[in-house]
C-alpha cells in the first residue's frame, strides 16, 4: 500500500510493512479456513462407506457417472446415461472435467481400497477441497486490489459466503465449486493483466475462461463480464487495451476448440447446444476475436471514433451472430417444453427468485448480505483509489449491481456477487487495520481484531437484526427433502436382482442408479423429459395409461410417496379421475400392481408390476 501523489491510496503494490503483517495474516488465513472446513465438513450428510451417502441428488447422479467412466460401462466420448429414461437413456448435458477431478482424487487410495469405496472417498473430499482452494486463490486474487492484509480477509470472508459454502460441503460433488474457484482466478488474472498490461496474463485468463467454460457454459457470465471489461478499457484508453483483448479472446476461442475436441472429439466442433460447450460457442468466440481483431488494427486515436466502431464493428457481428445461431439467447433452458418447466423446472431451489426466496427477508438478507454491504465500499473505494484501481474499482461496482438482479432473478446466480464482494470486505478491513495502526498496546490490538471480524463476518449483521427483530421471519428457506425412506426401495430393487425398471419420484432416480443395478425412468436432468413427463403421466392419467406406460417402458416396481409426490403435482393430483389417487391408498388396485408390504408407519408405497396381468 502506497499514498499516490494526489493522495488517494493504492493498495496494489505491496510494501515491506504489508509483507511483514502479511505472513501474520496468511498465518490468519490458514488457521481460519482450517476451520472453516472443519464447520463445512460437519455440515455433511456424514461419511458411509456402507451406503454410500452424497448430499444430493446431483452428487448421487454425478458419482453413478464417474463409476460408469471408471469401471468403463461408458467411454469418454460417451454423454448418455443408459440406465436413465430406462430403456432408452437420454443425454447429460455435464462434462468431464469434474469427473476427472474426481478420478484423480480416488486414483492414490484406489491401490489400498475397492474402486467404488475410493471413487466415493474421492466424491466426499472433493468439495472442500474445491471449497478450501477458492479460499486460498481468493487471497492471491485480492492481492493487487486491497494488499496483503485486505486479501488474507477476502480470502477467509469467501468461505463464509452461504452459497459458496453451501457447495464446498461434505459429500457434495458439484460442478458449481469448482466453477467458483475458476471464477476466481478467473478475477485475478483480470486484475493483473490490468495492472500489468502484460499478453502472457491476458492469455492465461483467457485459458481460464475456456476452462470454466468447458465445465457449464454458466461461465459465459464471467466471461462476457470480463470482455465488456476490456471493452470499456479501450474505449477510454485506446490501442493498449484492443491488443490486451486480442490476446485475451484468441486464448479463450483456441482454448474452447481445444475444450470441445477433448471432451466431445472433431465431432462437437460441428455440434450445435446450448447447455453445454458446442460448436456454438466457437462460433461466438471467433466473432469476438475478429471484433477485436478489428479494434486492435483500426487506427481510431479519439473516443468518439472508438465507440463509432464499437457499434458498426459489434452491430455487424451481431446480426451475423444471430443469423448463424438464431437461438444463442434462448439459452440453455431454450428448449425445455412448457410442460416440462411448469411441471418441474418452475419448482427447482436454484431456479427461483431470490426475492423473496424462502417468503423471508431474512432468507435475502443473509445471501445478499456481503454484496448489498460491498455497493457503497465499493463506490467508496473507487472514490479513494488511484487511476488503475480507481477505474476498477468502478467497474467492480456496476458489476455487483448487475450481478445481484440477476441473484434477484434466479438464486443460482448468487455465488458471483457474494465472490466480488469479499474484495470490498478486504478493502474496507485494509483501510480500518491502517487507521488502527501496528502498535502494540491492548487499544490496537483489540482495534484489530475488531476490523478483522468486522470484515470477515460483518455481511451477517442485517441477517441477525431481521431475526432479532423478526423472529421465525429471519430464518432461511427450509430445504426439500425426499420426504420417505426410500431405503426401502432399494433393498427391494436388491432382492429382485438384475436390472429392474423402477418408477419412482424423478429425485429418487440418481441415488437408485448409483446404490443399485436398477435402471430408472425418471431423473430430474432437463434433457430427460420423456422419463419425467412419463413419471407425471404416470400419476395423473387413468389406469389405461397408466398401464400403457408401464408396459412400453418393462417397469418392474413402482414407487410412491404420496407426500412429496402431492407436493409436486399440486392441486392436479386431487383430480378424482387421476391414478395418483389409486396409488396413494385411495382406491382399488388394478390387477396388474401387487402391493409389496412395509413397515407399519412408513409413507412409501411400492408394488410389483404384473405386465402379464390382463
Amino acid at each position: 500500500m502506497v499514498q499516490s501523489a494526489a493522495g488517494t491510496v493504492d493498495r496494489g503494490v505491496v510494501s515491506s510493512t504489508s509483507l511483514r503483517t502479511g505472513r501474520v495474516g496468511v498465518a490468519v488465513w490458514l488457521v481460519g479456513v482450517a476451520v472453516l472446513v472443519s464447520v463445512v465438513l460437519l455440515t455433511g450428510p456424514g461419511v458411509d462407506f456402507d451406503d454410500h451417502v452424497v448430499a444430493d441428488t446431483d452428487g448421487y447422479m454425478r458419482m453413478t457417472r464417474v463409476v460408469e467412466l471408471r469401471t468403463g460401462e461408458v467411454g469418454w466420448f460417451d454423454s448418455i446415461a443408459p440406465r436413465s429414461n430406462a430403456p432408452f437413456g437420454h443425454s447429460m448435458h455435464w462434462t468431464r472435467p469434474l469427473d476427472v477431478v474426481v478420478l484423480a482424487l480416488a486414483a492414490p487410495v484406489d491401490l489400498f481400497m475397492p474402486t467404488a469405496d475410493a471413487v466415493y472417498a474421492a466424491g466426499v473430499a472433493v468439495g472442500p477441497l474445491l471449497f478450501a482452494a477458492t479460499s486460498a486463490a481468493a487471497v492471491w486474487a485480492a492481492v493487487p486490489l486491497v494488499g496483503l492484509r485486505g486479501a488474507v480477509v477476502a480470502g477467509v470472508a469467501v468461505a463464509l459466503q452461504p452459497t459458496v459454502m453451501a457447495y464446498g460441503t461434505v459429500a457434495r460433488v458439484d460442478h458449481h465449486a469448482l466453477l467458483f474457484l475458476l471464477f476466481v482466478l478467473f478475477l485475478g488474472l483480470g486484475l493483473r493483466a490490468a495492472r500489468s498490461r502484460s499478453p502472457g496474463v491476458a492469455v492465461v485468463a483467457g485459458m481460464t475462461a475456456a476452462a470454466g467454460l468447458w465445465v457449464s457454459t454458466e461461465f459465459l457470465l464471467p466471461v462476457a463480464l470480463g470482455i465488456i471489461a476490456v471493452l470499456v478499457a479501450w474505449l477510454i484508453v485506446g490501442e493498449e487495451a484492443a491488443r490486451l483483448g486480442l490476446w485475451f479472446t484468441t486464448a479463450w476461442s483456441a482454448g474452447t476448440v481445444v475444450s470441445l475436441l477433448v471432451e466431445r472429439g472433431w465431432p462437437g466442433v460441428v455440434s450445435s447446444e446450448l447447455d453445454r460447450i458446442s460448436g456454438v460457442h466457437v462460433v461466438v468466440s471467433a466473432m469476438v476475436v475478429a471484433f477485436w481483431l478489428a479494434a486492435s488494427t483500426a487506427s481510431v486515436t479519439s473516443r468518439q471514433a472508438r465507440v463509432w466502431l464499437a457499434l458498426a464493428v459489434g452491430g455487424v457481428l451481431a446480426v451475423l451472430l444471430f443469423a448463424v445461431v438464431p437461438s444463442f439467447l434462448r439459452g440453455p433452458f431454450g428448449d425445455v417444453p412448457p410442460e416440462l418447466w411448469d411441471g418441474w423446472l418452475a419448482g427447482v431451489a436454484e431456479l427461483q427468485s431470490l426475492w423473496p426466496f424462502g417468503g423471508t427477508f431474512g432468507a435475502f438478507s443473509y445471501l445478499m448480505g456481503a454484496p448489498l454491504l460491498a455497493i457503497p465500499l465499493t463506490w467508496l473505494a473507487a472514490r479513494r483509489s488511484s487511476t488503475w484501481t480507481g477505474g476498477i474499482w468502478w467497474f467492480w461496482l456496476a458489476t455487483l449491481v448487475v450481478l445481484v438482479g440477476l441473484s434477484i432473478f434466479q438464486l443460482r446466480f448468487s455465488a458471483y456477487p457474494q465472490i466480488l464482494a469479499v474484495f470490498a470486505l478486504g478493502w474496507m478491513t485494509a483501510e480500518l487495520l491502517d487507521r488502527v495502526g501496528d502498535g502494540s498496546g491492548l487499544r490496537s490490538a483489540a482495534g484489530r481484531v475488531g476490523a478483522t471480524a468486522l470484515g470477515v463476518v460483518g455481511f451477517l449483521i442485517p441477517t441477525l437484526l431481521v431475526g432479532a427483530f423478526a423472529g421465525s421471519e429471519g430464518s432461511g428457506p427450509t430445504p426439500t427433502t425426499l420426504g420417505c425412506d426410500w431405503s426401502r426401495l432399494e433393498d427391494v430393487v436388491r432382492q429382485t436382482g438384475g436390472e429392474p425398471v423402477v418408477l419412482a419420484h424423478l429425485d429418487a432416480g440418481p441415488r437408485l442408479l448409483y446404490t443399485t443395478d436398477a435402471r430408472v425412468v425418471a431423473a430430474p436432468y432437463h434433457r430427460n423429459v420423456d422419463g419425467i413427463l412419463d413419471g407425471r403421466r404416470f400419476l395423473l392419467g387413468d389406469e389405461e395409461k397408466a398401464r400403457a406406460i408401464v408396459e412400453r417402458r418393462g417397469v418392474s416396481i413402482a414407487a410412491v410417496c404420496p407426500a412429496r409426490e402431492r407436493g409436486y403435482l399440486g392441486s392436479a393430483a386431487d383430480d378424482p379421475l387421476a391414478f395418483f389417487g389409486v396409488v396413494s391408498g385411495e382406491g382399488e388396485l388394478p390387477s396388474w400392481l401387487e402391493p409389496i408390504p412395509t413397515p407399519a408407519g412408513d409413507d412409501l408405497r411400492l408394488f410389483r408390476v404384473n405386465r402379464s396381468s390382463e
